[in-house]
């Protein structure tokens, strides 16, 4: 488990990834984990805040034998903050915390700030992808997707990774019958 202190030390390995991609808020590493199996030839890393969280999700990855999967203890932004332009493949951000009261909106990861730094660290082609439960977070972040100039949104569910729906919440969601929103969104050439 590395920190976001430690983010300097794994630039040389991001360098030398042929494909880098970015879990924001990975919880106990479920889809991260499962990812990182099933994509040996890319890096992923994850973020997480909670240390607890952070890991399990390193206990997964152990145990996937996921050597390409890296954990964090960083929120996503600081990880965002210090990465180069175009050093992302893919940013995952599946079922973030809703922060439903209208005054707490200003705490969500996809707000205005954290969709312009998204779309400047996507190389051309890249994608964000997006899954919730929550619709009011879904049309806020397809709101601000469609109105970036960088980001062109693609709602097909299926351009979300299979291995999404393995996250933590995705399961237990779709067992309680509730309605589960997606969204792509590429980086414009």
């Amino acid at each position: 488990m590395w920190s976001a202190a430690d983010l300097p030390r794994l630039l040389p390995r991001l360098a030398r990834a042929p494909r880098v991609e970015l879990e924001a808020g990975s919880g106990s590493g479920t889809f991260l984990a499962a990812y990182a199996a099933a994509h040996r030839d890319t890096l992923i890393i994850g973020t997480e805040i909670k240390l607890e969280r952070c890991r399990k999700a390193a206990r997964k990855l152990s145990r996937a034998g996921a050597d390409n999967g890296v954990i964090l203890r960083a929120r996503a932004e600081e990880v965002f903050a210090r990465l180069a332009p175009r050093a992302l493949a893919a940013v995952h951000v599946y079922f973030p915390d809703p922060w439903p009261k209208t005054r707490h909106r200003r705490r969500r990861l996809l707000r205005k700030g954290a969709v312009d730094e998204i779309a400047r660290l996507l190389r051309p082609g890249g994608c964000l992808y997006l899954m919730t439960d929550f619709f009011d977070y879904y049309l806020q972040a397809v709101v601000l997707i469609s109105l970036h100039a960088g980001l062109e949104l693609d709602r097909d569910p299926a351009q979300v990774p299979a291995q999404a729906a393995l996250s933590r919440y995705g399961p237990r969601l779709a067992a309680l019958g509730k309605s589960i929103h997606y969204a792509t969104a590429r980086r414009r050439g």
